[in-house]
């Protein structure tokens, strides 16, 4: 029988505002993990192996019974608490053997160590391509025999989908449903999907649907409350889509929990009554015209991007807001208005943050590299960009409901996850969420090489030796993947490629729906291929035996990222499983992560480089820039944790937001 939820089954999240592990005893806690992290594994029993019996008939009939039990003991088991070692072995051994028989797939010491460590409740480190997919799902099934709710947080719809769809045997076999929920399902259509025993989604997807539930439910978070909202209802009414919340594996942790830690997800309705915004935004674009940078404005890039008038541009915009209402005559509402305008031309560029899809400005996302259709600028910057690519003004929207992940995923009663890239998150992660990373060994020895980073004085020059580099390894027929951060950056780099009489395949957010072929495809002899970062976490480019006679696939990265665990990530492609792979990362002394330099050094780092030509000088400015990124925004986020915090302390009426 298939484990579903009834529908008006529902399990009430966590307060999110009790964090027991930053009281004494859990900081006492952390620091005992942190000196005995090296001999986690050394400590804990010996993990079992696998069945090597199961194909015989007699121990493929065992599996049901071996389920039933195991089911029966996971149902009575107390929910609050960590599975018991021995259960959690046998659990762990009985899955293990379910997926040798129905995929064929041999969980690996690294694999079961994982699953284990997830079990726990930690965040595991599994070198790419040591098959986390697998690791989650048998950790899906476990959790999802204590007939709780079990979502899966994957880094993208793709992998939700893709996922899905792999492991969906190994579900049926244990009689559960899975499901993955996307954007292509309207918001009313989700709630069966929700009914699953395990459901595959995007972090975005799961806000989005909670804070929906939250706004039909008015914030009814009790067993009480719910039940008073449901005799309030009439027949027919709208349900909340979700069944609540307990348990969440999160696919690549460190993207989700601390890279998009901050971003928040919003949901708002079209604001009546402002077609008065919409003429301003459009006058002043058109105004905008006339105000020239340092001129008129200075751009400011760092801590983050703003804009400051000079009396040159305040006269201008003087003279500008005359056309407009009375409203928009005070300095300060004129200088907001004209920053707004200004921002969205200088900071807001197109086939970077943005691309044009029929007539509709789409975002792209920062950390995937994705489009997001639905998805707007607030404070009027949707507006303002689409004023500067002459397009119809879509009405500016009213927000209803907010949160960022941070709170969200606070929610869950138990939290635990993967990833490739965990380096230097501990103390974070333990801070914010109450998580311990446990580091697991691979089942095999890397043989990726990365190669010594190439300097050059100006991107010009970077961009001619990729174009070389490729064009060599080509010759030789081994597969190249080029990493680019910006949809331009790809499309010039398949323009250059072209002239050279060479043909690649470009995917990026633009081309989205042709994901699944070109990543089938990109292990290929021969084949080129020219990515954003949508090729970067999660993808499995998979190669034959002669192409790791040639060296394996070969990768190429165009620039660096803020952080060096997405560097890795993009490395990552290449060198999986313990197969032969070559990595090439390229900098330019004028690259856009050098703003985060102080001035002073910068020029230093690069008058140096001018005279002796000394490449390790750039390569520690590289160093330095990225570790200044990584702390500015670790202070965004600890500077979110305390403006939350404070507005729960002085406002009883606001919520967690």
């Amino acid at each position: 029988m298939r484990i579903t939820y009834p529908a008006d089954a529902w399990h009430h999240p966590k307060n999110s505002i009790a964090r027991d592990w930053l009281s004494l005893p859990g900081l006492w806690r952390f620091g005992v993990h942190r000196l005995l992290a090296w001999r986690q594994l050394d400590r804990d029993p010996q993990l079992p192996e696998p069945d090597r019996a199961l194909h015989s008939a007699v121990a493929v009939r065992t599996l049901p019974e071996r389920m039933a039990q195991c089911r029966a003991e996971l149902l009575e088991a107390n929910l609050g608490d960590t599975l018991d070692s021995g259960l959690l072995a046998r659990a762990l051994a009985l899955v293990c053997d379910i997926a040798q028989q129905v995929l064929g797939l041999n969980a690996t010491r690294a694999q079961r160590a994982a699953v284990r460590g997830m079990l726990n409740q930690h965040l595991v480190q599994l070198a790419p391509g040591e098959g986390k997919t697998l690791a989650i799902a048998i950790v899906a099934v476990i959790l999802a025999w204590r007939h709780r709710p079990c979502h899966v947080v994957t880094a993208n719809e793709y992998l939700a989908e893709r996922d899905a769809v792999l492991m969906a045997p190994l579900y049926a076999f244990c009689s559960l449903s899975v499901s993955s929920v996307t954007s292509k399902n309207p918001p009313g259509s989700v709630g069966p999907l929700y009914q699953a025993s395990v459901v595959y989604a995007t972090a975005n997807q799961l806000v989005a649907d909670f804070l929906r539930d939250d706004l039909l439910l008015d914030g009814a978070d009790s067993n009480a409350g719910r039940l008073l909202w449901k005799f309030r209802q009439q027949a027919g009414s709208n349900k909340p889509a979700m069944p609540g919340l307990f348990a969440a594996i999160i696919d690549e942790a460190d993207s989700v929990l601390i890279d998009e830690a901050t971003t928040p997800l919003i949901i708002s309705y079209p604001e009546e009554d402002r077609a008065d915004l919409m003429a301003a935004i459009q006058l002043a674009s058109t105004a905008a015209s006339v105000l020239k940078p340092r001129l008129d404005y200075d751009l400011l890039l760092y801590p983050s991007p703003s804009i400051r008038f000079t009396e040159s541009g305040r006269r201008k915009i003087h003279a500008a807001v005359k056309r407009l209402s009375a409203y928009w005559q005070r300095a300060e509402r004129a200088d907001d208005l004209f920053r707004t305008v200004i921002s969205a031309r200088e900071f807001f560029l197109r086939d970077r943050n943005y691309i044009v899809r029929e007539g509709e400005v789409v975002i792209i996302d920062p950390h995937t590299g994705r489009a997001t259709p639905g998805r707007h600028w607030s404070n009027g910057i949707h507006q303002a960009v689409e004023a500067k690519e002459g397009l119809e003004l879509t009405v500016p929207t009213k927000t209803v409901a907010r949160m960022n992940f941070q709170s969200y995923f606070r929610r869950y009663h138990l939290l635990c996850g993967a990833s490739g890239t965990l380096h230097g998150l501990d103390t974070e992660l333990w801070l914010t969420y109450g998580l311990k990373v446990l580091r697991v060994p691979p089942n095999t020895r890397s043989r990726l090489a990365i190669m010594p980073r190439r300097v050059f004085h100006s991107e010009a020059q970077k961009f001619a030796a990729l174009i070389d580099q490729v064009v060599t390894l080509n010759r030789t027929g081994v597969p190249v993947l080029v990493g680019s951060r910006r949809i331009e950056d790809s499309e010039r780099i398949a323009s250059a490629l072209a002239r050279h009489g060479l043909i690649c395949t470009v995917l990026n957010a633009k081309l989205h729906d042709v994901e699944a072929q070109v990543i089938a495809s990109a292990g290929c002899a021969g084949t080129i291929t020219v990515a954003t970062d949508m090729a970067g976490r999660g993808s499995d480019i998979q190669i034959d035996a002669s192409v790791e006679r040639m060296g394996g696939l070969h990768v190429l990265m165009y620039e660096a990222h803020e952080s060096a665990r997405v560097d890795w990530q993009l490395y990552g492609r290449a060198g999986r499983q313990g197969a032969q792979g070559v990595a090439y990362p390229f900098i330019a002394l004028d690259d856009e992560l050098f703003r985060f330099l102080p001035r002073p050094l910068k020029k230093t780092m690069t008058m140096v480089y001018t005279v002796f030509k000394w490449e390790w000088v750039a390569r520690a400015g590289l160093y330095v820039a990225q570790n200044r990124a990584q702390n500015f925004a670790m202070r965004q986020r600890k500077q979110l944790h305390f403006i939350q915090d404070e507005l729960r302390k002085r406002l009883s009426f606001v919520r967690d937001w």
